[in-house]
């Protein structure tokens, strides 16, 4: 979930970011802040799974895309960071992973991550992402930029697609509609466009006209917030250290406020913008309130389009 990331679309209604969760939403959407240098990473070829308790479902919209071996499966492309800041070329490090459930009662998401360019020992970046909910406070490690992680847990597959959350909470943080857009005959560079900027490693074609095959399929998430939440990321450096909230808030002219148990800072100008106090350094937060939506979500693309757009990237980079 959320997602996660200061490299967002902006798409969304309420200036929402896509860094936080989207555990698929978040998993679920888009998620608290980060940016590129606030990834950890993994070997690629990991994979990121959790076993919780079954839930009935129905075949849905969800299970056409999502089932194993039956699905026409959901698949995102991500950039291992650590090559911006080597001056490397971000575009021969990519990789792409591919989520999936495994059976009618699975309540979680498996992936299998493969690299795409740069060669084996390319790395995933991972968001390790907190939330404060009124049912305490929960965290999930993600793959960037999924928002999916192993906290993630599916409430429901719904007929447009699922509610999902954080395990252990006492109910989803939010309701995701799956919408497919045929994307047969679309040039690569407009097909790519709309993520390029969350880091999905993509970039070196941002300027192909080569159309894209029949049968590929764009899924585009918007997620509708259920329950208040705050949602940040705790990798990399803190903005502040030695200070308390109290006086963050008197800096930046916020207020204090409290989500089960837990305090965080909100500025009166900074819309859904937060600060929390973690492990002893002033972190940048998000804040979702119910009825909120978020339609800035990276995109997933169906296994004809994926396979095609990794050819393509390989085609590109001469490998």
């Amino acid at each position: 979930m959320n997602n996660l990331r200061t490299a967002d679309k902006n798409r969304r209604t309420k200036n929402l970011t896509i860094a936080v969760v989207m555990l698929l939403a978040l998993a679920a959407c888009g998620g608290g802040g980060g940016g590129r240098n606030n990834g950890d990473s993994t070997t690629a070829g990991s994979s990121v799974s959790d076993n919780t308790s079954s839930s009935s479902a129905n075949v849905t919209a969800f299970d056409s895309i999502f089932a194993e071996g039956t699905g026409t499966g959901f698949n995102l492309f991500g950039t291992y960071w650590p090559s911006y800041t080597t001056g490397d070329d971000n575009s021969a490090k990519t990789w792409r992973t591919r989520f999936y459930v495994k059976g009618a009662d699975d309540t979680s998401f498996s992936s299998t991550s493969l690299p795409i360019t740069g060669g084996s020992t390319v790395a995933l970046n991972i968001m390790r992402q907190m939330y404060y909910t009124a049912d305490g406070v929960f965290n999930s490690q993600e793959i960037w930029p999924s928002g999916i992680g192993s906290g993630t847990q599916i409430w429901q597959r719904t007929a447009q697609g699922y509610q999902v959350g954080i395990n252990g909470m006492s109910g989803p943080l939010y309701d995701i509609t799956l919408e497919s857009t045929d994307i047969s005959g679309v040039p690569v560079r407009t097909v790519v466009a709309r993520d390029e900027t969350t880091g999905n490693g993509l970039n070196l074609l941002h300027d192909d006209d080569t159309p894209m095959p029949p049968g590929s399929v764009v899924y585009q998430r918007i997620g509708k917030v259920m329950t208040s939440f705050v949602a940040f990321n705790t990798v990399g450096a803190p903005m502040a250290v030695g200070m308390t909230l109290d006086q963050w808030a008197e800096r930046v002219g916020g207020t204090v406020q409290t989500l089960g148990g837990s305090q965080y800072v909100l500025t009166p100008v900074a819309g859904s913008v937060a600060y929390v106090d973690y492990a002893g350094g002033i972190r940048t937060a998000y804040v979702y309130n119910p009825g909120d939506t978020d339609d800035g979500i990276p995109s997933g693309y169906n296994d004809v389009a994926a396979d095609f757009l990794a050819h393509r990237m390989q085609t590109v980079a001469g490998q």
